[in-house]
């Protein structure tokens, strides 16, 4: 089954892939010399230092994974020639925007508020694009 490619969908699917490679690098760059600490129970014994719980949430605590899951279903939508849902690149701009008001510009934040504008306009494209008619239906 061939589904027409909605306006936005080109966004969708730059913003699905580039919340996979900001994700993907997220988890690389913060890859931790904690783990066999974590692994052996430091973390559920709250013998871990600070520098390891503030590691844990930086690495696989943190937003990495979820980002890479969300990117990869921004993907899939736009694969099926859909766009983004307006109100997923609204929560995505806003939080970015919020931590790079927060932390700075000079932050990987900044490269999540683009990624939050992408899918946002992805989904305003989408949402404000003439719709097809079907036949039989009026």
């Amino acid at each position: 089954m061939t589904t027409a490619h909605l306006p936005g969908t080109r966004l969708t699917l730059a913003g699905g892939i580039s919340a996979v490679v900001v994700g993907l690098a997220h988890l690389a760059v913060t890859a931790s010399p904690h783990w066999a600490g974590w692994l052996a129970g430091e973390l559920r014994d709250r013998t871990a230092s600070d520098a390891s719980f503030a590691a844990f949430w930086a690495n696989p605590g943190g937003l990495g994974l979820p980002l890479v899951t969300a990117g990869i279903l921004l993907i899939r939508l736009a694969r099926r020639g859909e766009a983004a849902p307006v109100l997923a690149g609204i929560v995505l701009t806003i939080w970015a925007a919020i931590c790079v008001v927060l932390i700075g510009p000079a932050s990987g934040f900044t490269i999540g508020l683009a990624v939050g504008l992408l899918v946002l306009l992805g989904g305003l494209r989408g949402r404000l694009a003439p719709r097809p008619v079907r036949a039989g239906s009026q």
